[in-house]
Parts: structure tokens; C-alpha cells; sequence
């Protein structure tokens, strides 16, 4: 029996595709050093990302916030970079930091004017656990990025590092968006908040320069 105090899309996503990989991660608490390139490099940019528009959340300016990120990008390869022995580093590729950070200023370059289009910034990386009447725990959710737009819509903005778009197909089979979209009509709702309506948009980062 698996023990949670919270259902997120992980654990869902987990529990269907392998019950052994369910019990190694959520009953034995197991985890690799070191997972691979592609989600090391995500998460990486995603630990920028979030420093980034955190900062642009308290009000800081866009220098600021590129500051801030610049800061995440030194402390996280203090953490985990310069903790890997230099086999492992190899592995990945000796210039994965400088990668990363490459990729992320070119991200910013881009979108920056189309990020003016948001009125307010409301959750940043934030994990939430939701009381749901369907589940006999909280729904566990945990948005990259929640905004606000001058219109009244809330929309989730899901950062996906990735060597090639994805077709159409597979965004629709896609079950991730939708609990997103389940687990902010229930908290909107507990806490008696109106919006017109709320929506996912799949933000595509390519992951490499």
C-alpha cells in the first residue's frame, strides 16, 4: 500500500505506467545521482526561469530579475554541479552550464516583450495541495508559472524543454494541463474567487542554443 498525503500528476502519472517505479519512488524514496542530460538540463533551466520571474513577481525590475537568475544559475552549479565527479560531468557534457545559461538568456531575449501581456504574476513553482471532494486526499499540483491576463483569464504556462515540438496529438493526450486546469477551479472555488475562465499554454524551449 502506497501512503501520500497529497495526489499529484507524477504520482498519477507513476502509478500508471509502473507500480514497481511507483514503490521505489513514493514507499522507498529512491532517486538517481544523476538522471540523464535532457531532464538534468531541464531542471536547470527551470531553477532560472523560476528565480526569474519571481523576482519580476515582487515587483523587481527586469534587470533585477536577470540578476536574480544569474545568482540561481551560480548556486545551483555550486550544488549540484561542482558535486559530480568529473566522470559524471562528461557524461553530461562539460559545457552544460554554459549551455544553460546561454539557452535561458536567449529564452528571456525573445519573450520579453510577450511577457508584458500579463496584468499579474500569481504562483511561480509553487506546490499546492487542494481539498477535492473526489479524492479521499488533496489534489497536489505544482505550476511552473500562473498569470493573469488584462482580460480576466488565468493561464498556466508550462515550460517544456525539448529537443523537437511535440505534434498536436500528443499535447491532447496529455493529462497534465487538464489536472492543472481541475486543481485551480477547486482552489479559485474554496477560496471564492472569480475568474472568466482558465487556460494552459505549452511553452516550448528548445534545448539547445
Amino acid at each position: 500500500m502506497v501512503l501520500v498525503d497529497a495526489v499529484s500528476h507524477s504520482f498519477l502519472d507513476t502509478a500508471q505506467r509502473c507500480e514497481k517505479k511507483l514503490e521505489y519512488r513514493y514507499v522507498r524514496g529512491y532517486s538517481k545521482r544523476v538522471v540523464g542530460v535532457k531532464p538534468e538540463r531541464g531542471t536547470w533551466i527551470h531553477e532560472l526561469l523560476a528565480a526569474y520571474y519571481q523576482a519580476l513577481q515582487k515587483g523587481q525590475s527586469q534587470a533585477q530579475a536577470l540578476q536574480a537568475a544569474a545568482e540561481r544559475h551560480r548556486q545551483y552549479k555550486e550544488e549540484f554541479w561542482d558535486q559530480l565527479f568529473e566522470e559524471e560531468q562528461e557524461e553530461l557534457g562539460k559545457d552544460l552550464p554554459e549551455q544553460v545559461l546561454s539557452i535561458f538568456n536567449r529564452y528571456i531575449d525573445r519573450y520579453t516583450e510577450a511577457d508584458k501581456r500579463w496584468k499579474k504574476i500569481l504562483l511561480v513553482e509553487r506546490y499546492l495541495k487542494i481539498p477535492v471532494s473526489w479524492l479521499p486526499v488533496p489534489l497536489g499540483i505544482k505550476c511552473d508559472l500562473v498569470t493573469l491576463d488584462e482580460h480576466g483569464f488565468v493561464w498556466v504556462i508550462d515550460h517544456k524543454v525539448v529537443s523537437s515540438i511535440p505534434e498536436e496529438e500528443e499535447r491532447m493526450l496529455d493529462t497534465q494541463g487538464a489536472r492543472y486546469i481541475l486543481g485551480l477551479q477547486e482552489l479559485f472555488k474554496l477560496k471564492k474567487i472569480k475568474v472568466r475562465g482558465i487556460g494552459v499554454i505549452y511553452d516550448y524551449i528548445r534545448d539547445r542554443v
